[in-house]
């Protein structure tokens, strides 16, 4: 009786440490974050096939991903033109908090496809 409780328990602790195992190779694989990332908006006149899930880089380094597409009412804040045309679509997006030095206020982003096939 003694060698099966001790024989179950030995089984019980290996089953935890597969299961606590691949839940971490989930989450590392699966890119998720566990702390809040740093909210950004940014308003574009075209964003192309820009889809939420985008990776946002800097100098070719990943710095987040877009978060959500919004389009814009006429009348939504700011009215300022972007590029002579008026901003159609907001895209939020959440980016790694490392990175928050090196933001400032009317910083430039743009849309641009990595590769020839697109990405």
């Amino acid at each position: 009786m003694a060698k099966t409780a001790h024989l179950e328990a030995k089984v019980g602790a290996f089953v935890l440490l597969a299961a606590a195992v691949l839940v971490t190779m989930g989450v590392l694989l699966s890119h998720v974050r566990l702390s809040p990332g740093l909210p950004v908006q940014v308003d574009f006149a075209y964003t192309g096939a820009l889809q939420p899930g985008a990776a946002v880089r800097l100098s070719g380094v990943k710095i987040g991903q877009v978060r959500r597409l919004v389009l814009l009412d006429a009348a939504a804040e700011p009215p300022a033109a972007v590029g002579g045309e008026p901003p159609q679509v907001r895209a939020e997006l959440d980016l790694d908090r490392a990175v928050a030095d090196r933001l400032r206020e009317g910083a430039a982003f743009s849309v641009a496809t990595a590769a020839m096939i697109g990405e």
